[in-house]
């Protein structure tokens, strides 16, 4: 746009909309992006409406206003009238020459009859002009010459003569409801007002879009405007307004990443999923941080720069909400094939709502939209913010594993272990001779299956680790060291479900019908190992979100540990699309915090690479994403993740010495960076048995390979005054360098550039360090 005060009508438009929507039409497909300013707010002049007419009303409530609004195409086009008029209705009328309606009819008819359907043709019928239309309307509709007419009869009577052109003519009601706070505003769809009016149904919409953005020039001083968009994508990234990135690809994705009953068939990108339902916008004096606190499970998050794709002057961050949920499936076999997309029934039942908080002088940056989320969770969630976490070394210790071996040619599977209790206490025994004694243990593997869990309705210890005793015996012992255990348990997926047609009544189903399952994805075909005759491989099946308090209270009923680390439950979300009883992902997102909140009634408990809605329940996050993915249209990341969990729950980013594209001195920097607890996993027996398993990941874990790294890294943290202090406060002071600030005054820069650099006078070698304020 050359000019940013003339963007022209169709920007202006969707800047004075309120709403977008896309919707479904009867061959599955989606609409383009509409907007309620000229179907509902300002309707352009029509044949029997004028310029600016209204399809809205307002509602005052206390601290704010709701808005009605009828969302509606109101032209009148061509498919208004029939096509061909049958000779039985027509012909009477051109024989009456004194006919009111006659001079109208035959300027907008043939009269003469149409060889090949015997009937009365339209002269121009897609481009009839607007005073044809005006009285064609009066004949059809306000005199009703030829009885009750509609648009659909119309179309109905073209269908009957061949003619099956459609133009689908969408409208509904939807109501927003618009409330101030202390702090900002909150922006509301009142679900129940939502009703549609065709056979085409609702995909999605958007709530102010045009809210969240900032002019790349101020229009008053001719200045660029100078500031950034905050995006929750990974541990968190900056998009810079006016970066130039205007050939990259729009920022946009889904919160909580995939639905795991709807994994795609063929292998996705490496990417980084959106944690928590955050995002915000920083300007020069004044920014937001906005938290979606309903309907989150179905948001995707949407941000570009101005001058991108979209071709206008605005930098811009919003989000939009699913509807309905679908998946695509391919119909026909050989050469003959094409997709469709397979489209749910009914409305999603969510009142859709997101939380403005403003931001102001020092927490006007993307620390300050972190905290305004952790304050939220204070406020709202129950979080407690705590001074006395302490930065514990996490480690990850792997127990009994299944193993398939052969006997006279028969095979079976086997079980074996990695570590047994004794040990893991000899492990320990080792770290304390070096001088690390803060730890806590996450254990892999010592019930049910091993590290690939049978049904979990109960408590089997695997006896290649160690019996029942023998763990209580274990644990006992190290709680007299300040040490906790996390057994690992799964209630979300399953490879074994013990008995007969279990599998049945557990399982989600895909929404063209086949059980959903969590896939695994072979590299070289791209496709999941159960696509490809030639493995083995059983790939594990997603539970119902309805069994999973059930599962659970089984379970606990059975053994009541203290400490559980929770898999699948809390750090993925999986809808069910079983046609008798369809469960959407905000559904499953209930079900997941009702079970949490039994949970914690009884264990303390870890998540890996925890959701946002699971955060008020833990004790420890694991496995966080020390970085964003790596978008061209991004600037650069911050721990904005770690942000708003700093001083409130300890947190570790993935374990350091397994396979990574980051080498370990990177992840370590990374952890020092984000105030992460380093977290290692180990094996007390050589990882190498671990070959022709489903377990490939694990082929680093021998413990005595890592202890002098475990030690030297320890070191750093302790001599440093970080083993009992948090994140407060991040800043970018350079390219591709940081400042880190705690909340024992100890402040870290971080040097991620292939040369040395010098801040303040202090040289920090490339790819290092420098602490200001420790030990040493």
């Amino acid at each position: 746009i050359d000019d940013p005060r003339d963007p022209g009508p169709a920007v202006t438009n969707r800047q004075n909309g309120t709403i977008e929507y896309r919707y479904l039409n009867k061959n599955g497909s989606q609409s383009a992006i509409n907007q309620n300013y000229t179907n509902s707010i300002y309707h352009p002049e029509t044949l029997h409406s004028e310029e600016g007419y209204r399809t809205y009303k307002i509602k005052e409530i206390e601290d704010g206003f709701q808005v009605f609004y009828r969302i509606k195409d109101l032209e009148i086009d061509y498919l208004y009238f029939p096509l061909y008029l049958e000779p039985d209705v027509f012909e009477p009328i051109l024989a009456d020459r004194d006919h009111p309606a006659r001079k109208d009819l035959v300027n907008a008819y043939w009269d003469i009859i149409d060889n090949e359907t015997g009937a009365y043709k339209a002269r121009s019928y897609k481009s009839m002009s607007g005073i044809v239309r005006k009285r064609l309307y009066k004949i059809f509709y306000e005199d009703k010459l030829f009885g009750e007419y509609s648009r659909e009869r119309a179309m109905e009577e073209n269908a009957r003569h061949g003619y099956k052109e459609e133009e689908i003519k969408f409208s509904f009601d939807i109501a927003l409801q618009i409330k101030l706070h202390k702090e900002g505003i909150e922006i509301k769809v009142i679900n129940n007002s939502i009703k549609e009016y065709s056979d085409s149904k609702l995909a999605e919409i958007s709530l102010y879009p045009y809210f969240g953005t900032a002019l790349d020039i101020d229009p008053l001083t001719n200045i660029e405007n100078e500031g950034y968009l905050v995006i929750p994508d990974g541990s968190g990234a900056v998009l810079n307004f006016n970066n130039g990135k205007t050939s990259a690809v729009p920022y946009s994705k889904r919160l909580y990443g995939e639905d795991m009953s709807l994994l795609p068939y063929e292998m996705p990108e490496e990417q980084e999923k959106i944690l928590i339902p955050l995002y915000g916008m920083v300007k020069e004096k004044i920014g937001f941080a906005a938290i979606i606190t309903e309907g989150d499970a179905l948001a995707t998050i949407n941000a570009n720069v101005s001058g991108g794709v979209s071709n206008d002057s605005y930098n811009k961050i919003y989000p939009n909400f699913k509807l309905r949920e679908y998946e695509n499936a391919v119909l026909g076999s050989g050469w003959n094939t094409y997709k469709v997309n397979l489209w749910t029934k009914d409305l999603i039942k969510v009142d859709f709502t997101i939380n403005y908080y403003l931001l102001s002088g020092d927490d006007n940056n993307y620390v300050g939209v972190a905290k305004a989320y952790q304050n939220y969770l204070i406020k709202e969630k129950g979080f407690i913010k705590r001074e006395d976490i302490s930065d514990k070394i996490i480690l990850e210790l792997l127990g009994a594993y299944e193993k398939r071996k052969f006997f006279l040619g028969i095979p079976y599977d086997s079980m074996g272990s990695l570590t047994n209790y004794n040990q893991a206490l000899k492990i320990v025994s080792e770290l304390n001779e070096l001088g690390i004694n803060n730890l806590d243990i996450i254990y892999k593997g010592i019930t049910n299956g091993g590290l690939e869990n049978d049904l979990e309705n109960k408590v089997k210890f695997e006896r290649k680790v160690g019996s029942k005793r023998e763990f209580i015996k274990f644990k006992n012992k190290l709680a007299l060291e300040n040490i906790n255990v996390y057994p690992t348990t799964n209630f979300f997926s399953t490879n074994n479900f013990r008995k007969p047609f279990a599998v049945n009544r557990y399982t989600t189903n895909r929404i063209r019908g086949d059980m959903a399952a969590v896939f695994n994805y072979n590299i070289p075909t791209r496709l999941p190992n159960s696509e490809i005759t030639l493995t083995n491989i059983i790939e594990p099946k997603v539970i119902s979100p309805l069994y999973y308090q059930s599962l659970y209270q089984k379970y606990n009923k059975n053994y009541s540990f203290d400490n559980l680390m929770i898999m699948g439950i809390g750090s993925n979300l999986a809808g069910s699309y079983k046609k008798r009883k369809v469960i959407y992902l905000n559904e499953s997102q209930l079900y997941q915090e009702n079970v949490l909140k039994e949970m914690v009634q009884n264990q303390n408990l870890a998540v890996s690479e925890p959701l946002g809605f699971s955060y008020s329940y833990l004790t420890l996050a694991t496995d966080l994403p020390l970085e964003s993915t790596l978008y061209t249209v991004l600037d650069y990341q911050i721990p904005l993740v770690q942000l708003v969990l700093s001083g409130i729950v300890n947190y570790t980013h993935k374990s350091i010495n397994l396979a990574s594209s980051r080498d370990i001195d990177y992840q370590f920097l990374k952890a020092l960076e984000n105030g992460a607890n380093l977290k290692y996993t180990l094996s007390y027996e050589d990882s190498i048995v671990l070959l022709e398993t489903n377990y490939n990941e694990y082929m680093s874990t021998r413990y005595t390979n890592w202890l002098s790294t475990i030690k030297s890294q320890y070191d750093v943290i302790k001599n440093n005054n970080l083993d009992k202090a948090h994140l407060v406060d991040h800043k970018m002071i350079a390219s591709k360098v940081f400042e880190s600030t705690y909340n024992n005054g100890v402040v870290i820069i971080t040097n991620y550039n292939l040369t040395k650099v010098i801040v303040d006078g202090n040289e920090i070698e490339a790819i290092d360090f420098f602490i200001i304020g420790g030990g040493s």
